[in-house]
């Protein structure tokens, strides 16, 4: 207990203070005969009496003095720990809730992490289910496709046989008119006037008109003699399919009668050369004659591709025959 007098630590339950002498009331137990302040003074030392210098004269202190100051240190190093203690449980708790406390805010946002986590999973895993159900229907669309291929390629093939059986008929009876060529071919190299009297007897009279609406084949490599122009075509065969032989480009259009030849257009005239199917798909594999005059005509061979070949005239008892290279092969 501290003194209320000179502010000293004194023994708790003292009844004067040691140092000043300040005698303190308490209450006495039941019985207790009541104290004097003669005899309380008269059990209590002297106060401390002070120096010159207004210091206190420590006296010599009994045995109990001292062990009563030791107590008062015991107890004041027991209330020093005690609140190092207390300070430490204090801190201890303190680190222990803040350590608690970032724990949980970790584990939160381990929980927030996972949770995000899952999420992304879960969308992920939806839009893979997504895009297996894009690839099925791309499946079931190409498997679709597939079938509708498969008819198509089932009637293309049916077109084919067809085709090979239309073929297999035209080369037979291309075989049949080259023997037949073959055949005259043997005869002209006996007499040119047996090929002339051949061409008279197969071929089919038809007007100039006509013959202008049949699609002109390429020109022959063999077609030799002059060439005035110099345009590619002999001036012969100028004469006979209406071009002017002195003129390379006949209609003046800025392309040769050659050119204009190969590529379907009309070498007189503008646009393309006027071309009647029917009428080609009508004289095919049949020879033509073209009457010009009482004394001259042109043969034409029409062939399975519906273009006219050039045979010769009866002038030359139709020469062209036995040297152009569509029979000779």
């Amino acid at each position: 207990m501290i003194c209320s007098q000179c502010g000293r630590e004194i023994p708790d339950g003292s009844l004067s203070c040691n140092y000043c002498g300040k005698i303190f009331v308490t209450k006495r137990a039941p019985g207790e005969l009541p104290v004097s302040r003669e005899s309380l003074v008269a059990t209590q030392p002297a106060p401390i009496p002070r120096g010159s210098g207004g210091s206190l004269v420590q006296p010599n202190r009994p045995q109990s003095v001292d062990s009563v100051a030791k107590a008062v240190a015991f107890r004041r190093y027991q209330r020093w720990f005690f609140y190092l203690v207390i300070t430490a449980i204090f801190v201890a708790g303190i680190f222990y809730i803040t350590k608690i406390s970032s724990d949980n805010s970790a584990l939160v946002a381990k929980i927030n992490d996972g949770d995000m986590a899952l999420k992304a999973q879960k969308d992920a895993i939806e839009a893979r289910d997504n895009q297996i159900k894009v690839k099925e229907t791309q499946l079931q669309d190409a498997k679709n496709s597939f079938q509708d291929v498969q008819v198509s390629l089932q009637a293309a093939n049916k077109l084919l046989v067809d085709a090979n059986a239309a073929n297999e008929k035209s080369i037979k009876d291309i075989t049949n008119l080259q023997d037949a060529v073959s055949a005259a071919q043997a005869m002209a190299t006996t007499s040119l006037s047996v090929s002339r009297n051949l061409i008279q007897e197969l071929g089919i009279s038809i007007a100039t008109k006509e013959v202008a609406l049949l699609p002109l084949a390429s020109l022959p490599e063999q077609m030799n003699g002059l060439d005035t122009d110099k345009d590619g075509i002999p001036d012969w065969f100028e004469t006979i399919i209406g071009t002017d032989p002195l003129l390379a480009d006949t209609d003046k259009d800025g392309y040769s009668d050659l050119d204009e030849i190969r590529k379907g257009f009309n070498p007189i005239g503008p646009g393309k050369i006027p071309v009647d199917l029917a009428l080609a798909n009508k004289y095919k594999g049949k020879i033509l004659l073209e009457k010009v005059s009482s004394k001259l005509s042109y043969a034409w061979y029409i062939g399975q591709n519906g273009l006219r070949y050039y045979l010769g005239s009866s002038a030359d008892n139709y020469q062209n025959l036995l040297t152009s290279t569509y029979w000779t092969k």
